[in-house]
């Protein structure tokens, strides 16, 4: 009796392994056939997806309060706000006289 009831138990056993395997495996066919979405930006542009990366790291890693980061962000600004005032008094300057 002993003997039967290992029997059992080792059929259940391989019964269970063997539905595990056939959700592993729909699982595995599932994820193959949904791209993650993060693999589709790296597809699409890798250089964008580095450079995020990078700046993630940069960000973790402490860099964030740095003299380094203090000099880029001032550049950064007059890089933006420069050219755009200079295209608003570009505008200015040449609005039409009234007569």
């Amino acid at each position: 009796m002993n003997q039967d009831h290992k029997t059992n138990a080792d059929a259940d056993v391989i019964e269970e392994t063997r539905r595990f395997a056939e959700h592993a495996k729909d699982y595995y066919h599932t994820i193959q056939e949904n791209e993650n979405p993060l693999v589709a930006t790296y597809r699409k542009n890798p250089y964008a997806v580095i450079a995020g990366a990078a700046g993630l790291g940069y960000l973790l890693a402490g860099g964030l309060f740095t003299p380094f980061t203090r000099r880029v962000l001032r550049m950064g600004t007059k890089a933006l706000v420069i050219p755009a005032l200079a295209s608003q008094a570009k505008g200015f300057m040449s609005l039409p006289e009234e007569q």
